[in-house]
């Protein structure tokens, strides 16, 4: 299983999971001389269930919404991180309505800094905390108070963490292998590294599968779940993946690419969806937009399709993309304005 960390800058989502699970996921350069996250970070750990459980921390700063997104695509649970100082702020609300889109709705809230803070401080940012979540998928939400300074609290939540994992039904094992790649690199010694999160079907050693966008065949040589040696990855998984290939050498591996099964080599510029007919309300029905599937990011038009109606609450409509991706029937995508500071919405994707 796998936890996304979500909520605003400076709220203390890398110092939660290292608390978790003794790892500094701010591992760039950039970010101990920024002092904040600005690419995802990886840490595996048993919280006490005998399992080993994931995280991915994702930036909270409004210009790294992209890379966030990109991280948490393919993700069942996440830990909503809101410190009591500042309580609930604008990448807090942000980031929930990026879970509600994606269908993350299994959480937890952490309140941080519990060290800085007095009891009845504490007590009225969660109260206001939940008030504000009435009627959504957080306002039955578990709840820890913690200090990343002292620990307080994080017993608690690693227990809090372990029972909501048995709220996660397991995923058929079954369909074609995809796995969106969010970071690739070469180790000395091993060769090309690529991971990511596996969306459906599974993965061997030895197995061959197809790179997209180049569309070229790719061995595995190798692979890791959880940050542990296996030999197989299934969906669910975070997965890393050594490959090989004669033509490895002549495609260039970037974030937003994918590994997937020969049969599913779609790749599209248009796509049919579904979303909430309130993205629409008070605007164009024709809106310039950036497209965010998995790691996948883009930029496109989207046109309400007027003769294809659903109902009052949602609409088909059409996505003309700048750059072809891969989709299959059911994928979620946010999409963001047209200046990429705010997430104006989501939904399904009908045809791809």
């Amino acid at each position: 299983m796998i936890f996304a960390t979500a909520g605003h800058i400076d709220h203390g989502k890398t110092r939660l999971v290292r608390s978790l699970t003794n790892k500094d996921t701010d591992t760039l350069p950039e970010e101990k001389k920024r002092g904040m996250s600005i690419d995802l970070g990886f840490a595996y750990a048993d919280l006490g269930d005998g399992d080993i459980t994931g995280f991915i921390d994702v930036p909270g700063h409004e210009k790294f919404v992209h890379t966030m997104v990109a991280g948490i695509g393919c993700i069942d649970l996440a830990i909503l991180v809101v410190a009591l100082d500042d309580g609930p702020m604008p990448q807090t609300h942000e980031h929930i309505k990026i879970l509600e889109l994606l269908g993350i709705n299994k959480v937890a809230v952490a309140f941080t800094k519990l060290d800085l803070v007095s009891h009845i401080r504490a007590t009225a940012v969660k109260d206001r905390f939940f008030e504000l979540a009435k009627g959504t998928f957080f306002e039955n939400a578990p709840s820890v108070f913690v200090s990343n300074d002292n620990g307080i609290g994080i017993s608690e939540l690693k227990k809090v963490l372990a029972n909501l994992k048995k709220s996660i039904r397991a995923k058929p094992n079954s369909g074609s292998f995809r796995m969106a790649i969010d970071r690739r690199f070469s180790l000395p010694g091993i060769g090309k590294v690529v991971t990511g999160s596996v969306f459906s079907g599974e993965i061997r050693i030895g197995d061959t599968v197809m790179h997209l966008p180049s569309k070229t065949m790719i061995k595995i040589r190798n692979l890791r779940v959880q940050d542990e040696p296996a030999t197989r990855s299934k969906i669910g998984d975070r997965c890393a993946l050594n490959i090989s290939g004669s033509n490895l050498g002549k495609i260039e591996l970037s974030r937003g690419d994918w590994m997937v099964d020969s049969e599913i080599d779609n790749l599209s510029k248009n796509l049919i969806v579904e979303v909430p007919a309130k993205l629409f309300k008070g605007k164009s029905e024709n809106l310039s937009v950036h497209f965010h599937l998995a790691s996948q990011h883009t930029t496109g038009k989207i046109f309400v399709l007027k003769s294809l109606e659903i109902d009052a609450k949602y609409k088909f409509a059409k996505v003309t993309l700048k750059k072809n991706i891969h989709a299959v029937r059911g994928d979620r995508f946010i999409i963001r304005d047209q200046s990429a500071r705010h997430t104006i919405g989501g939904g399904i994707v009908i045809d791809p």
